[in-house]
């Protein structure tokens, strides 16, 4: 396909994954290669200025917010707006990876859904209801709901007028999460054969929900789908009616679509698990790619240099090694785990007769806390060295997190906890402390180790992101990213990533559904101790020991990173699957 449309909420701004991965997919060679015209599709936020309405590297062609208008494209999206009440900023967006240079200027179409006419949008639903049994009613409460619903009717108008869909070339409209949805299934209802509609699923939602919902969370959650699929049985009768979520019924009506790009094996089975008619669905699995760009023993210095100069100007020692967990503030990221493993990998590393600082990244905040309020935390009380609850440093979230990490750090011999409750790896973030020059790159490039064990990661990019510049990377098996690293790797686990099994249960304990719904937090708790008294040996085994053992490790990380990257998966995965 020569032209893609992706609607998404990260349209202009990255706020999680989907973000990432239309990084990687608009910086990729294969993907330039391929796709002639890339539009992306999501709603305008707010009013920003026209050099920051399409983020600080995008630019403005037509705008009826700011009253631009370069050429044409007035006379095309004007009655549109008429239309259906409401306003377009179109222009273009430049995507650059640091890591390789490429670079690439996809469209962008910004639409404001605030005040849309009710007619077209209560047409809309009455479609939506009857080809696809969506109750819009049931959710008109709901913003997170409607805007997306909202975001379908003018944008997928605008596509002709764009001069996308008008000549039978086939156009491929990648529905990114559930909120891409409602754009894909307009162009569903209009029949234009020209138009090829995909669910991008990032994740399940109604599987998101139940495994943080339960207590004994991945342990309990898959085993129980694993059973309940070999007998025919599915979510709602086993986790309780998932209608009135809107997400589920919104996700099972993409049965109807042309295909589903799953990033992970483990989707594939989560949508059955679904309903029985998912099992229709033409589910294609399309891994996420990881950041790749060859690192010679030079750079690997500096970075090594640059972090640990940092971690000496905040605890006044160097560390043996330097071990990171970067992630959002959520509960599938099970930061509780790194610590589990930490307790036994201390006691190895006392052994050992080495040192350890674990740099923790991730915060509650909706983004970086400005430079005064950084070193006014610095002179205060030695963030992040040390935290105080409320004011500009710890949330609650983070304030229940760091009572966990103070008994650590206050126990453990040869390992240290900073816990960096911020957004970026700079100075400017990360205040006096912090060399000039310093990067998150330097972060990634000089991490031993990447801790990474969540509960739900359909993929996974962060956790190894270290993988090509040597890092060891510590998963879990419901990782998606752990059935690519073992094609990758030739069908075996890889020597740079060890892989923890929450989910296996010995022989001799019974597995029928009634049993394995049962699962708590106690069976969950033992289960995790296993898991990290096993992962702490793997580890410490495996930690190099001079620079000689970092290159090496590097050097297999870079060959296993390079089978991984986005180019791989553009080639090998997404573009067979839009074929088909």
């Amino acid at each position: 396909m020569k032209t893609l449309v992706h609607v998404t909420h990260e349209a202009v701004v990255k706020v999680g994954g989907i973000g990432a991965v239309l990084h990687g997919l608009f910086t990729a060679r294969s993907y330039a290669r391929a796709v002639e015209r890339s539009l992306l599709v999501g709603p305008l936020w707010g009013e920003d200025p026209p050099d920051r309405v399409l983020s600080n590297t995008g630019t403005v062609l037509y705008s009826s917010v700011h009253g631009i208008d370069t050429g044409d494209h007035g006379a095309r999206l004007r009655p549109l707006e008429e239309q259906f009440g409401t306003r377009f900023v179109y222009g273009r967006r430049r995507f650059q990876d640091p890591l390789s240079g490429n670079a690439l200027d996809p469209e962008v179409l910004l639409i404001d859904v605030r005040h849309l006419r009710p007619e077209p949008l209560a047409q809309f639903k009455y479609h939506l209801f009857t080809r696809l049994g969506i109750e819009s009613h049931r959710w008109d409460a709901s913003w997170e709901y409607e805007q997306y619903v909202r975001l379908a009717v003018p944008g997928f108008a605008a596509l002709a007028a764009l001069g996308i869909g008008r000549q039978n070339e086939p156009v491929g409209i990648l529905a990114h999460e559930f909120m891409g949805l409602p754009f894909a299934y307009a162009a569903l209802i209009d029949g234009n054969p020209a138009l090829r509609t995909y669910l991008y699923a990032h994740e399940v939602p109604t599987m998101r929900r139940v495994v943080e919902g339960n207590p004994g969370h991945d342990t309990m959650v898959y085993p129980v789908m694993a059973k309940a699929l070999q007998e025919g049985r599915y979510v709602d009768e086993l986790f309780g009616p998932q209608v009135a979520f809107f997400k589920h019924p919104l996700t099972r009506a993409a049965v109807h679509l042309d295909g589903i790009l799953c990033v992970g094996e483990q989707l594939v089975d989560e949508l059955n698990f679904l309903g029985p008619e998912m099992r229709r669905a033409r589910k294609h699995v399309v891994y996420n790619g990881l950041p790749f760009s060859p690192c010679d023993a030079a750079q690997k210095r500096r970075s090594r240099e640059v972090v640990l100069r940092y971690i000496e100007n905040l605890i006044s020692y160097r560390p043996d090694y330097v071990f990171t967990h970067v992630g959002r503030f959520v509960l599938s990221k099970a930061y509780w785990r790194d610590l589990k493993v930490l307790w036994h990998l201390d006691a190895a590393l006392h052994r050992m007769g080495k040192s350890a600082v674990f740099i923790l990244l991730t915060t509650e905040r909706g983004g970086p806390q400005p430079w005064d309020v950084v070193r006014g935390l610095e002179q205060s009380h030695s963030w992040p060295v040390a935290h105080r609850e409320g004011g500009a440093d710890l949330t609650p979230g983070e304030a229940g997190l760091y009572q966990h990490i103070q008994k650590f750090n206050v126990c453990a011999r040869n390992t240290r906890v900073l816990f960096l409750n911020q957004f970026g790896f700079e100075r400017s973030v990360l205040g006096d402390a912090a060399p000039e020059g310093m990067s998150w790159l330097d972060l990634r490039i000089a991490s031993d180790l990447e801790l990474g064990m969540s509960i739900y990661e359909p993929f996974g990019i962060a956790p190894v992101e270290p993988l090509s510049f040597g890092g060891l990377c510590t998963i879990s098996n419901v990782c998606g990213c752990a059935g690519f690293a073992r094609r990758a790797a030739g069908g075996g686990d890889p020597e740079t990533v060890i892989i923890g099994d929450f989910t296996s249960r010995p022989g001799d304990q019974p597995r029928t559904l009634s049993h394995l719904r049962a699962i708590g937090a106690a069976e969950r708790d033992a289960v995790e101790e296993r898991v990290a008294r096993h992962a702490a040996i793997e580890i410490a085994r495996r930690l190099p020991t001079s620079d000689e053992e970092r290159l090496a490790l590097m050097e297999k990380g870079s060959r296993l990173g390079e089978r991984m990257n986005w180019d791989a998966v553009v080639e090998d995965h997404l573009l067979p699957a839009l074929k088909r």
